[in-house]
């Protein structure tokens, strides 16, 4: 098949079902999925139905330990390896499901051999899901091209580009609300995704807040246990990636746009008097 690569493979003398043999276990890399473990030339399998392959995208590698009975008994190490299957009982819907097998040998070192090789192709956290370019039935599009379209209108700065002037500022402001409005109109799944996305951010930097202020705060006074620990706790928003913090930020930016007019000067110093002592004093006449 095109949409799958042979990224490893190994041989050796295993027990299957009480049967030892010369085997061979493939891995394959295949497209927005996990890796896909095959077992080529496996009798047994299709118990009785000449069904000699498996295959199935690798899920988990164990350890086991059993005692095989039959013409050739002994207690053996073994690896229990657990892949992923798709069926339906008796012509219903189609589900996914888990299937194990175990295989065994006496030599401790040929099973290490396998474990480690299995170990090593195990796709660790999610898939991630190339999105083919083009649009969709129903709203959707690229996501990525959405993202893009979404960040380049984000991103302008009202204030910088309109340092002397309030009315530009809310004119640019207001066009920037426009502009996201007809992108959410042309794609409103992406859009819903998008905001769903920025709140999951919120929340997280929430709880993130939390955490640092509870587990970090033992090590006041010592500023590098502190950032060591505020840097533990801070990757967790890194599963977020790079936009949707970029996005908050500038939807913050824009508010206190809005809410504040750059353009008048305000004298702080007023404030500084207050403080001292009520202000100045005044004289009799």
């Amino acid at each position: 098949m095109s949409d799958r690569k042979l990224i490893g493979e190994w041989k050796g003398e295993l027990d299957l079902f009480g049967t030892r043999r010369e085997r061979k276990i493939q891995i394959f890399k295949v497209k927005n999925q996990k890796n896909k473990i095959v077992f080529p030339d496996f009798p047994g399998f299709g118990k009785g139905s000449g069904v000699t392959e498996e295959s199935g995208s690798l899920l988990d590698v164990r350890r086991s330990k059993n005692k095989l009975t039959g013409p050739k008994a002994y207690t053996g190490k073994g690896v229990s390896i657990i892949y992923g299957a798709r069926g339906s009982h008796q012509g219903g819907k189609m589900h996914s499901y888990n299937k194990h097998v175990a295989l065994f040998s006496k030599d401790e070192k040929k099973i290490e051999s396998l474990m480690k090789f299995l170990t090593k192709f195990l796709t660790k956290g999610k898939v991630k899901k190339t999105i083919k370019k083009g649009g969709s039935k129903g709203g959707g599009s690229n996501k990525s091209s959405f993202t893009k379209k979404y960040t380049k209108i984000s991103k302008i700065d009202c204030q910088k580009k309109n340092p002397k002037s309030r009315d530009k500022t809310l004119k640019c402001l207001d066009d920037k609300k426009e502009q996201i409005n007809a992108l959410a109109k042309d794609s409103p799944k992406d859009m819903k995704e998008l905001q769903k996305m920025k709140k999951n951010y919120q929340k997280s930097i929430k709880k993130l807040m939390k955490k640092i202020t509870k587990d970090c705060m033992k090590y006041q006074g010592d500023d590098q246990q502190l950032k060591k620990c505020a840097e533990k706790e801070k990757k967790e928003l890194e599963s977020h990636g790079k936009d949707i913090p970029k996005i908050v930020m500038d939807d913050m930016r824009d508010n206190i746009q809005r809410m504040f007019d750059h353009t008048q000067k305000v004298d702080f110093g007023v404030f500084s008097d207050f403080k001292k002592g009520g202000g100045k004093k005044r004289t009799k006449k």
